[in-house]
């Protein structure tokens, strides 16, 4: 028997497969703060996207306004690559406001489908972190790699 098929007959012969009153009031105050954070996240998406722009522009009119040939290439670049993080960090902080709203709409109602999507937006958030830690700690073992085989071949 499954580790699933274990938790759904526990829940069913328990409780009726619905969560206790405890269990209620401890996800309402994780999905209050998960909203929090979300609106938060959304604030500073708003702040990186804003500061994309800005140093955009700003490098582009020091670098005009200093005689160097480059131009806007270089602010326009760092910009690129803050509204690329502005729309990485998108993606988890919209799971965590939609698990959230789910939450708080789905248990003081009793809808079941809800505080399901609930926990889908929750899964699907976690697997984003997941999968992008792994990624995240890959390159630092590529810089790694590359500066000790760098530090060897001098």
């Amino acid at each position: 028997m499954s580790n699933e098929q274990i938790l759904d007959s526990s829940l069913a012969s328990n409780q009726g497969g619905e969560l206790n009153d405890l269990s209620k009031r401890y996800l309402t105050e994780t999905a209050k703060w998960a909203r929090f954070l979300a609106i938060l996240g959304f604030v500073v998406i708003g702040i990186m996207i804003l500061f994309s722009v800005i140093i955009s522009v700003a490098f582009g009119t020091i670098m005009g306004n200093s005689g160097i040939r480059t131009g806007a290439a270089p602010g326009i670049g760092i910009g690129l690559v803050y509204m690329l993080f502005s729309l990485i960090y998108l993606y988890p902080t919209l799971k965590l406001y939609k698990f959230a709203s789910n939450m708080l709409d789905g248990i003081p109602a009793g809808n079941t489908g809800k505080v399901t999507e609930g926990f889908e937006n929750l899964k699907s958030l976690f697997k984003f972190m997941g999968i992008f830690t792994i990624i995240i700690f890959s390159f630092y073992l590529l810089i790694a790699v590359a500066a000790g085989l760098m530090g060897a071949l001098r």
